[in-house]
C-alpha cells in the first residue's frame, strides 16, 4: 500500500513536472522568438550607428549635430530599454536551464520509479496469483468445514435422537421397575401363601411317607399273624390291624385328597405369580391391578448413551 501511494505521489509530480517543462518550453520558444527580434532590432541598429558614425566622419554642416544628438539619445535610451528588456530574459534563460536540469533529475527519478513500478507491478502480479490461490485454498477449506459441520450437525441429530430414545427407553423401563415393584409388593401375601402351602405339603409328605411305613408295619404284623398258632389271639390281632389298616387306607386317602387340592392351589398361585411377573401375558388373562402395563421399549447400548450424554454435557 506505501509503494503504491508513493508511486502515486511520483506519477503526479511527474505529471506536474511535465506539464512545467511544456509551459517552459513555450515560454523558451517565446523567449526565444523576441531574443531573435531584439537581436535583429540591435542589428539595425548598430548598422544605423555606424551608418551615422560614417556620416560624422564626413563631417556634416554644424547645425545637423543637435539633431543628431537627440537621435542618438533618443537611441541610447531605447538601446538601454531594450537592454533591461533582454535581462529578465536572461533570468528567466537561467531559470529555464535550472528548469531543464530539474527535468533531467525528474527524467532520471522517472527511469527509476519506471523501474520501480515495473518490479512492482510484477510483485502485485505474483501477490495477487498468491492471494487467488489463498482465496482457492480459503474456499475449499470452507466447503470442506461447510461439510464437515453439516456431517457434525447430522451426527449431533442422531445423538439427539439416540438420547431421546434412551431417554424414553428408560423412562419406560423405570415405570416398569415401578410397576413391578408394586405388582412383587402386591404378590407378596401370595408368596407367603405359596410359602404355606409349600410347607403344607412338605408336612403332607412327612405324613404320606409315615402312612406307607405304617402300612408296611401292618403288613408286616400281618404277616406274623397269620403264622401265629393260636387261633384266639390271630383273630384279634387280625381285627386290631383291620381297624388299623382301615384307619391308615382313610389317613392315606385324606392326604392324598389334600395333597391333590394343595397342588392344585400350588400350581394356580404359581400361574398367578407368573402372570404377575411376565410381560406377554393376554390382556383378557391378566389380573387387574391399579397400574396398566406397556410394552417395553427396546432398550440401546449403553454405550452409545453415555457417549451422547458426554456430547450433549460438553
Amino acid at each position: 500500500m506505501s509503494l503504491s501511494l508513493q508511486l502515486f505521489r511520483l506519477q503526479r509530480k511527474l505529471a506536474n513536472s511535465e506539464a512545467q517543462v511544456i509551459e517552459l518550453a513555450h515560454l523558451i520558444r517565446q523567449l526565444k522568438e523576441q531574443n531573435i527580434l531584439l537581436n535583429h532590432q540591435l542589428h539595425d541598429t548598430h548598422r544605423e550607428f555606424e551608418f551615422y558614425h560614417t556620416c560624422l566622419d564626413n563631417l556634416p554642416p554644424p547645425d545637423i549635430y543637435p539633431v543628431i544628438s537627440s537621435y542618438y539619445q533618443y537611441l541610447s535610451s531605447t538601446y538601454n530599454s531594450r537592454l533591461e528588456e533582454v535581462n529578465p530574459n536572461a533570468s528567466i534563460a537561467a531559470e529555464l536551464e535550472l528548469d531543464q536540469q530539474d527535468r533531467v533529475t525528474l527524467e532520471e527519478q522517472l527511469a527509476d520509479v519506471t523501474a520501480n513500478n515495473k518490479s512492482l507491478q510484477s510483485s502485485v502480479a505474483v501477490l495477487e496469483q498468491q492471494l487467488a490461490d489463498a482465496k482457492r485454498e480459503t474456499q475449499e477449506s470452507a466447503s470442506a468445514h461447510a461439510v464437515l459441520l453439516n456431517k457434525e450437525k447430522d451426527s449431533v441429530h442422531r445423538l439427539t435422537i439416540t438420547v431421546q430414545k434412551s431417554r424414553m427407553a428408560e423412562d419406560a423401563l423405570r415405570a416398569e421397575i415401578n410397576e413391578l415393584t408394586t405388582e412383587l409388593t402386591e404378590a407378596q401375601p401370595y408368596q407367603q401363601a405359596y410359602c404355606a402351602l409349600a410347607d403344607e405339603i412338605g408336612s403332607l409328605l412327612t405324613r404320606n411317607q409315615i402312612a406307607e411305613e405304617e402300612a408296611t408295619n401292618l403288613s408286616r404284623l400281618n404277616a406274623q399273624i397269620l403264622g401265629h398258632n393260636n387261633p384266639a389271639q390271630r383273630i384279634m390281632y387280625v381285627d386290631r390291624i383291620r381297624r388299623e389298616l382301615a384307619e391308615a387306607k382313610h389317613n392315606i386317602a385324606m392326604l392324598t385328597r389334600d395333597q391333590d387340592a394343595l397342588a392344585a392351589q400350588n400350581e394356580n398361585l404359581q400361574n398367578e405369580l407368573d402372570m404377575y411377573k411376565s410381560v406377554t401375558v393376554p390382556f383378557a388373562d391378566k389380573p387387574r391391578t391399579n397400574l396398566t402395563r406397556i410394552a417395553r421399549v427396546p432398550l440401546v447400548n449403553l454405550n452409545i448413551h453415555a457417549d451422547s450424554s458426554l456430547d450433549e454435557s460438553m
